[in-house]
C-alpha cells in the first residue's frame, strides 16, 4: 500500500512538472505573439509597412520572397531602395539612381550619372540598354530607378522615369540587415 502511494506521488510530480513546462511555454508564446502584434501596430501607426519581394530583379541585395520593412513618405536619396508604384498599382522594388536635374547615360555596360561612372558594388551583371534611349535628362519631380540584377530587371530602362509621387516608400536599411529574422517572423504569419 505504501509503495502504491509512493508511485502515485512520483507520477503526480512528473505530471505536475510536465504541466508547469507547458504552462510556461504557452505563456512565453502568448507574450511573444502579443509583442509582435503590438510592435506591428506601433510600426504601422508610424508609417512603416511590410513588403514581400516577388522576383529576382534586386538579386544580390534582396532575394525573391524576402520580407522587408519600408517607410512611407520618407525622403528618397541616391542609392536608396524604393517601392515604385506603377500605373497598374503594382509595386516594383528598385534602387533610386537619379533625380531632378541629373543626367543618366547607359553605355559600355555601365551607368553614368552626370558624366561620372557609378561605382555599384551591389549591381549584378552588366547594365544593358533595354530601349533605343540611352540618355535620360531628369526634370522636376522625376526619379530614375534600376534593379540591382541589371540583366533581369524591368525598370526605368523599360518603363521610363517615375515621379516622386509614385514612390510609395523607402526600404529601411535595418530591415535589410535583419532580413533572415524578418523572413522567419513574418513567414510565421503568412
Amino acid at each position: 500500500m505504501e509503495q502504491e502511494n509512493l508511485e502515485n506521488k512520483k507520477t503526480t510530480k512528473k505530471q505536475s512538472k510536465v504541466s508547469r513546462f507547458f504552462t510556461v511555454l504557452l505563456l512565453v508564446l502568448i507574450v511573444f505573439m502579443a509583442s509582435v502584434l503590438l510592435t506591428s501596430l506601433i510600426m504601422r501607426a508610424k508609417g512603416y509597412f511590410l513588403v514581400s519581394v516577388d522576383g529576382d530583379s534586386m538579386e544580390r541585395t534582396i532575394q525573391d520572397d524576402d520580407k522587408l520593412v519600408a517607410l512611407k513618405n520618407a525622403k528618397v536619396d541616391y542609392g536608396d531602395i524604393i517601392i515604385v508604384r506603377d500605373v497598374k498599382n503594382y509595386d516594383l522594388i528598385k534602387r533610386a539612381i537619379a533625380f531632378c536635374g541629373d543626367t543618366v547615360e547607359i553605355k559600355d555596360g555601365g551607368v553614368y550619372l552626370n558624366g561620372q561612372l557609378l561605382d555599384e558594388p551591389y549591381a549584378l551583371g552588366t547594365t544593358l540598354k533595354e530601349t533605343e534611349v540611352t540618355i535620360w535628362q531628369l526634370e522636376d519631380g522625376e526619379v530614375f530607378y534600376l534593379g540591382d540584377n541589371r540583366e533581369n530587371s524591368a525598370d526605368s530602362r523599360l518603363y521610363g522615369v517615375c515621379t516622386i509621387d509614385n514612390v510609395a516608400g523607402v526600404i529601411c536599411e535595418w530591415s535589410l540587415t535583419l532580413r533572415p529574422f524578418n523572413n522567419f517572423i513574418f513567414g510565421l504569419f503568412s
